[in-house]
C-alpha cells in the first residue's frame, strides 16, 4: 500500500511517501517551519523535495 502525506499549510509539500512500511522520505522536525514566510531564509524539514533535484533525467 502507498500513503502520502502532505502539508496544505505550506502549499501542498510531500511530507510523507510510504509503501509498505518504509518512509522513503528524509524529514526532520522543524518547529521553525511553522512560521516560515516568503523571503524568510530556507528551512530544511526534509520532503519530496529533497529527493526530485537529484533524479536525473533521461
Amino acid at each position: 500500500m502507498l500513503e502520502i502525506v502532505t502539508d496544505p499549510a505550506h502549499g501542498g509539500r510531500w511530507t510523507s511517501l510510504r509503501a509498505d512500511g518504509h518512509e522513503w522520505l528524509w524529514r526532520r522536525p522543524a518547529p521553525e517551519r511553522e512560521r516560515v514566510s516568503p523571503g524568510d531564509a530556507f528551512v530544511d524539514a526534509g520532503g519530496l523535495e529533497e529527493c526530485v533535484p537529484t533524479v536525473k533525467p533521461r
